[in-house]
């Protein structure tokens, strides 16, 4: 017995993710979707095109 005892994992410790991949008898699982896609680029803004009022 010594002070430092190397950590125990619990009984029930949680899985880590599988990769993603068909399951059997089932259909193929979808690609994995970007977390956050980029925002769509701003209109084009006019610059001196209509005569001022």
């Amino acid at each position: 017995m010594t002070d430092k005892a190397p950590p125990v994992p619990p009984p029930m410790a949680p899985a880590p993710p599988a990769p993603a991949q068909p399951v059997l008898g089932g259909p193929p699982a979808p690609p994995p979707a970007p977390a956050m896609p980029p925002p769509p680029p701003p209109p084009p803004q006019p610059t001196s095109q209509l005569p001022p009022p």
